[in-house]
């Protein structure tokens, strides 16, 4: 298994922490992870999507989601 970039793993932090990524300046520095930047900006867009909705997390007390994320084969 190879281990992915530090900056695309901070990205993707910051992604789920709901925290603004600089976009244009990642895609700058590392070029060679466009498509995986790409889909974190989807990945992104559907976050704060979701987070704009009434009754979501965000706007519960709840500060932690917990799930079991499932095994991809």
């Amino acid at each position: 298994m190879i281990d992915p970039d530090p900056k695309l793993l901070r990205v993707a932090e910051a992604v789920a922490d709901g925290r603004p990524v600089d976009w244009k300046g990642v895609a700058a520095q590392k070029p060679e992870l466009a498509r995986e930047l790409r889909r974190l900006q989807w990945i992104e867009r559907l976050a704060m999507a979701y987070r704009a909705l009434p009754g979501s997390v965000a706007d519960s007390n709840e500060t932690t989601v917990r799930f079991r994320p499932s095994r991809l084969r």
